[in-house]
């Protein structure tokens, strides 16, 4: 023990010294543990995840570019609402259903900028920064696009399937499927994070939101109680979310990188 009453690194005789180890701390001989209890122990898990994220240290430009282009595609559609028709995702059918428009190979990623309406487009842009802007300091601009991007197609395929098998001729639009692949993988690198429901407003970590969510959207899909919804495209995102991540997971080269994929 140190006897003498000047100060040691700013601190005095009397106050524990910190080791390396972000669990434990020192006071001479003796080591305490930091926190007691499951409560507390979900606390320090919480820090060690933001550490994590910020030693990638990405910056979040791609979601601020992504929701401002959202947002002014959908001013864009209160001005010349012909640009819907084209850009929304049409099934395979559609052409033939003479309807007036029909399935084109760029509505796999263009109606992920379309919106059906103010809140529509508000929900989908707070939940893309609130998990995207994560995910981006995780993965990197560049594989945060890639990643954003196949949650949008894996989203619009299950859509074009669904619609293909139940013979319903009507469009889809929004950047649901999308923002569904990006919870998949907050809950994946963020699985004890808080997330609370808006209805009914309970916390659970992230992982269990995910699973509850999921849930329910496959039995308001197969169940069709909320129509008008494209519950399979969420699902489809998650599911090309899920199968992009196991993917990178099989390269040696991002493995190294990232051990946590």
């Amino acid at each position: 023990r140190r006897h003498s009453n000047a100060p040691l690194l700013g601190r005095t005789h009397e106050e524990p010294v910190y080791s390396n180890n972000p669990f434990v701390m020192k006071e001479g001989k003796r080591w305490h543990a930091w926190y007691a209890g499951i409560t507390e122990w979900k606390k320090v898990q919480d820090k060690l995840e933001m550490v994590y994220t910020i030693r990638y240290g990405h910056s979040t430009d791609g979601i601020h570019w992504s929701i401002v282009a959202n947002v002014a595609i959908f001013l864009l559609e209160g001005v010349a609402p012909a640009i819907v028709v084209p850009l929304a995702l049409w099934p395979l059918a559609a052409s033939a259903s003479g309807v007036g428009a029909g399935f084109g190979p760029w509505q796999l990623l263009t109606y992920a900028f379309l919106h059906g309406g103010l809140v529509h487009l508000a929900f989908n842009m707070f939940a893309l920064y609130m998990f995207g802007g994560a995910i981006e300091q995780v993965f990197g601009p560049r594989r945060y696009l890639i990643y954003y991007l196949v949650c949008v197609v894996s989203a619009a395929v299950s859509q074009l399937i669904v619609s293909a098998m139940m013979g319903g001729i009507y469009p889809t639009v929004g950047a649901s499927g999308g923002v569904f692949g990006l919870l998949l993988a907050y809950a994946i690198y963020f699985p004890h994070s808080r997330v609370i429901l808006l209805f009914p407003p309970i916390p659970m970590p992230a992982r269990v939101f995910v699973v509850v969510y999921a849930v329910i959207e496959l039995y308001l899909g197969v169940t069709g109680t909320q129509a008008g919804v494209a519950h399979f495209a969420h699902l489809g995102g998650m599911i090309g979310g899920f199968l992009m991540l196991r993917y990178w997971r099989s390269s040696v080269t991002i493995r190294r990188r990232d051990p946590r994929l």
